[in-house]
């Protein structure tokens, strides 16, 4: 089992915690009535159960392995994330255009390796796409620093 293993046992791990915690924040009710949060609270617990089982053997089988460097596969997951939360946190405040052109540029030079003047290109089209697409649907999306215009 890989870091890549270990590292989505503990996502789904989180995930069956914070269902938990939401679904008590809902009530549970009492044994003879059920209240709003008792059937997430039981998926949540099933999930964190499942995710347990999972990880102990890959803690085991990560620990045995000489080989700590990690995957190409695993940095670029995490490059993949680390883009998409920088997307997300600039968001509101760049405006979905410019923060759109930005992802599609970081992206494409970062995973996709193509050189700076390919990456221009294409994600000036993206954008022209994007705009479009917005215009003909009037989609109302964060405008950020564009917005007079």
């Amino acid at each position: 089992m890989n870091a890549g293993s270990i590292l989505a046992g503990i996502i789904f791990l989180a995930l069956g915690i914070f269902v938990c915690q939401q679904a008590i924040q809902l009530s549970l009710g009492q044994a003879s009535r059920p209240g709003p949060g008792f059937v997430p609270f039981g998926l949540g617990s099933v999930l964190i159960l499942l995710s347990l089982l999972y990880l102990v053997p890959g803690f085991r089988a990560f620990k045995q392995e000489e080989d700590l460097h990690p995957s190409p596969g695993l940095i670029r997951t995490l490059l993949a994330i680390g883009i998409l939360c920088l997307f997300s946190a600039i968001l509101s405040w760049l405006g979905y255009l410019v923060s759109t052109l930005l992802l599609f540029l970081l992206w494409l030079m970062l995973m996709e390796r193509k050189k700076w003047p390919m990456a221009v290109g294409l994600a000036g089209l993206a954008l022209v796409f994007v705009y479009f697409f917005n215009l003909l649907f009037s989609i109302q999306l964060p405008r950020g620093i564009i917005r007079g215009l």
